[in-house]
């Protein structure tokens, strides 16, 4: 930013002067220039190469926010698959163990009730 205001400044002085300036002239510029001029060079610059490496960067970015998106939705289906897994599991184990325990009890009182006369 900085030598783009000085290219400025000295085309600026050549169209009003019809020549070109010295580099006495130049160093008394440079040296006119105040720190808030230096700030707000700076925030162009950082705000000029922001874009760009926005803009060099739109189409990584892009496809990460989908990576992410798809991500985050096969997460949630397999969320959701888990619970109806865990629901299967709980049904099946909630009846199934009483009919096991069920077997078992009658087989060991009919074991006894034929086993000792």
């Amino acid at each position: 930013m900085f030598a783009f205001e000085k290219k400025e400044w000295i085309e600026h002085h050549l169209k009003n002067s019809g020549h070109p300036p010295t580099q006495e002239q130049i160093d008394s510029w440079i040296s006119n220039i105040t720190d808030f001029q230096f700030q707000t060079m700076r925030e162009k610059a950082i705000e000029f190469f922001d874009d760009a490496a926005r803009n060099y960067l739109e189409e990584e970015i892009a496809q990460a926010k989908q990576e992410v998106l798809e991500s985050a939705i096969v997460q949630k289906v397999q969320a959701a698959s888990a619970f109806w897994k865990q629901l299967a599991m709980a049904l099946l184990t909630a009846i199934l163990a009483p009919v096991l325990l069920g077997g078992i009890l009658v087989s060991i009182l009919a074991w006894q009730k034929y086993s000792f006369p």
